[in-house]
């Protein structure tokens, strides 16, 4: 072979395998690189699970009061339909001496008269 076919081999064959940048030639920087990238999606990992785990825990808390409130709710629905029933009604009127109306006379507001003194 020549000398200029041996030079061109030669350069082929180095071009061939590349030079990488000298950053990547530092496997201490590239391990280091690394760990840190996992510390950070780990730490990003736990804050989400965080929140997410606080957040159930004052959804079910609330979904609580709103069952307490609901059931407090029909307690006193039940104690109105118990105080306006009537038998309660009639008791409490007898309780206090109070007669039924027997007499009713309703005012006719068609009449043009006024009441005076």
């Amino acid at each position: 072979m020549t000398q200029l076919t041996r030079l061109t081999n030669n350069k082929l064959s180095q071009h061939k395998q590349g030079v990488a940048p000298k950053f990547w030639h530092n496997t201490v920087a590239i391990n280091l690189l690394m760990v840190g990238l996992l510390v950070l999606c780990g730490l990003g990992y736990l804050g989400i699970v965080n929140s997410t785990a606080a957040d159930t825990f004052a959804v079910a808390s609330l979904s609580q009061r709103v069952e307490e409130t609901t059931s407090q709710n029909q307690h006193l629905e039940l104690d109105i339909s118990e105080l306006l029933a009537l038998p309660h009604v009639n008791d409490v009127s007898q309780q206090y001496n109070l007669v039924a109306a027997s007499n009713v006379h309703y005012l006719d507001d068609s009449a043009a008269v006024a009441f005076s003194r």
